[in-house]
């Protein structure tokens, strides 16, 4: 969306705005306060060599980062956060076993060290986490390999009639009651803001959310992974 360069200007468009998407955040942020990483009580201790911090707290900052991503609506960016924190928590877990560098050599770093990567080592050299951990770890690898590169939803037609067939957006009904035009409905639209759909028959506005489903499936998994890999040890 095209703001003012003019300062007032721009804050109170943002401050309108914040208004309107408010209750949105707090919607947002209460399906993601449920889910939590939860560390085992056996402490992994710092690789000083490679790490001014601990796996740990990379894992923590960017949990955090990843609730308030979708707090905040920026749901691609959620899927990409939330394949991270399961990345570093096997990576956590492979180094509490002495099994890291035995990754660092089976995949040299030069030659893509993904998640994927990381799934396919875990997955055949051990295997090293259990088949409902491995298939958890497949769902959200999916799912960030879309964010990633969008090949499914680039080439997506998003009409009202059919968003029920739509498993990776949200299609929310924005419309509300006209304040000045009694008997119509309007929606706060921000100028030149993407993703809104309009039916004409019955007046009612749609806003698009892209991402928001996997969002929300994508932390569930995180949680989910993390939790099963700390049981491990």
């Amino acid at each position: 969306m095209e703001l003012s360069n003019d300062f007032e200007t721009t804050r109170r468009f943002l401050e309108q705005y914040d208004r309107v998407e408010r209750p949105c955040r707090a919607k947002w942020r209460v399906e993601v306060l449920g889910k939590r990483v939860r560390f085992p009580s056996v402490k992994v201790p710092a690789n000083e060599y490679q790490h001014l911090i601990t796996v740990e707290e990379e894992i923590q900052r960017c949990w955090f980062e990843t609730g308030w991503c979708y707090t905040y609506g920026l749901f691609q960016a959620t899927i990409l956060q939330a394949s991270i924190v399961v990345e570093l928590c096997i990576e956590r877990y492979l180094r509490s076993k002495g099994l890291w560098e035995e990754y660092e050599k089976e995949v040299r770093e030069e030659s893509r060290r993904t998640f994927g990567s990381l799934i396919a080592f875990a997955r055949d050299q051990g295997p090293y986490l259990t088949p409902t951990i491995l298939v958890k770890c497949k769902e959200l690898n999916k799912r960030r390999i879309e964010a990633a590169h969008m090949n499914r939803r680039r080439n997506l037609v998003l009409t009202i009639q059919n968003s029920n067939l739509n498993d990776i957006d949200e299609i929310e009904n924005v419309s509300q009651p006209s304040i000045e035009k009694p008997g119509e409905k309007e929606a706060f639209i921000a100028s030149g803001e993407p993703g809104i759909l309009f039916d004409p028959r019955k007046e009612e506005f749609y806003k698009v959310r892209a991402f928001k489903k996997y969002a929300n499936e994508s932390v569930g998994l995180a949680a989910e992974i993390a939790e099963m890999v700390f049981q491990l040890g």
